[in-house]
């Protein structure tokens, strides 16, 4: 993070916070299709494969939020600083 424009910081994470987010989404829509009956049933292995695509993006979400509000307390504690 740059000292000088701390808010790029929080931008760059906020950007990959969405990117991350719309890949979530589709993650679950993979399950819900996986799970949803058809004419013929879907492959368990599609029901795991789509699930464990979901919670792998779960993790990722939360990691990214947490960089995120870690560099927004970074921001606030700079900005006191310039005060």
């Amino acid at each position: 993070m740059d000292a000088l424009n701390p808010v790029g910081g929080l931008q760059a994470t906020a950007s990959a916070l969405r990117m991350a987010q719309r890949r979530f989404e589709t993650a679950a829509e993979q399950v819900t299709a996986a799970a949803t009956p058809a004419e013929t049933a879907p492959a368990s292995t599609d029901l795991v494969d789509a699930t464990a695509g979901l919670a792998e993006e779960r993790f990722v979400n939360q990691v990214l939020m947490g960089v995120f509000k870690a560099q927004d307390r970074q921001q606030q504690e700079l900005l006191k600083i310039r005060s």
